[in-house]
């Protein structure tokens, strides 16, 4: 756990993780069933599909960049600090997104209230900084330049979110 907290603060990399498939698959496994709790919590349109897909990029993305790297080697440590960094962020995210969703405006309303624009501020803050993990985690696993890791963290972010539309439709 300490090891998690740390990647999330930027002072380790993957490569701290102990290499163990076993704890690989449980971060896994705690990963999925915190997606579950999430969107059943927020009653996410078409859950189970999303969580799905979200899975299948979880494990192959990494594994398609460290093989192009050849680092395959790699990938349980790699694929343990992207998942474990992920739930940390997922308990961290849901009370938020749950007191946004209690101050959703109403249908119709063009102006946002304090609430709903600290919503939003605190939404962005969250994002950016697991974007920042997910770029060190990516550039300490693959040999990269700071900058080139956070350029991957950000398509992989961009091209997940932007299938998820496509597949299944905007969520409200």
């Amino acid at each position: 756990m300490r090891v998690l907290l740390d990647l999330c603060l930027l002072r380790r990399g993957p490569q701290d993780l102990p290499y163990s498939p076993t704890l690989t698959r449980n971060l896994v496994l705690v990963g999925l069933g915190c997606d579950l709790l999430y969107v059943s919590l927020l009653e996410v349109p078409g859950a189970l599909p999303r969580v799905g897909f979200g899975l299948a990029m979880a494990l192959l993305v990494p594994w398609l960049l460290l093989s192009w790297r050849r680092h395959s080697e790699r990938y349980a440590q790699t694929l343990g600090a992207l998942v474990g960094t992920g739930v940390l962020f997922t308990l961290a995210f849901l009370p938020i997104a749950l007191w946004a969703q209690q101050h959703a405006p109403p249908e119709g309303v063009k102006e946002l209230t304090r609430e709903q624009i600290a919503a939003g501020w605190m939404v962005l803050g969250m994002l950016g900084w697991k974007l920042a993990v997910n770029g060190h985690i990516l550039r300490h696993a693959l040999d990269l330049p700071r900058v080139a890791g956070l350029a991957l963290a950000l398509a992989w972010f961009l091209v997940e979110f932007n299938v998820d539309r496509l597949l299944f439709g905007v969520t409200e």
